[in-house]
């Protein structure tokens, strides 16, 4: 394609080039090239869906500061603090960085109220729990 500058476009409104020939053809073919650009369909698009974190987190999450325990076993329990809960689960933060199991149970100290949850994801000393819904 040819660079346009102000005098080239002066002198191509009237059809005319540097050296004298008709430009009228190359700006039919550029009329031609940009109408089939504008009327293109793009070939293939992405389906549009809600971001993954937004699927992952259904319920709203609510900040509170409560002493809970994490029970590792029936009687190994380390200490912690739930930082959200919601009805599908809590993030805690640990005093340390503990190596967890997959599936453990939180106790709250004020309620004493046992919640057998599986650790959803781990940051350092910060643990996210999915509670398991007993099945009946």
């Amino acid at each position: 394609m040819v660079a346009l500058s102000h005098d080239s476009f002066k002198r191509s409104k009237r059809g005319i080039g540097k050296a004298g020939f008709d430009l009228s053809a190359e700006h039919d073919f550029v009329a031609k090239r940009l109408a089939a650009i504008t009327n293109a369909k793009p070939l293939a698009c992405p389906p549009a869906t809600t971001t993954n974190k937004a699927k992952r987190k259904r319920l709203t999450r609510h900040s509170v500061f409560r002493l809970a325990r994490v029970f590792i076993s029936k009687m190994d329990s380390i200490r912690c603090v739930v930082v959200n809960l919601s009805a599908d689960g809590a993030r805690i933060t640990m005093e340390d960085a503990y190596a967890l199991p997959d599936i453990v149970t939180l106790r709250f100290d004020q309620s004493g109220v046992r919640r057998k949850a599986r650790v959803a994801w781990r940051q350092d000393r910060d643990i996210g729990l999915c509670f398991i819904k007993d099945e009946v």
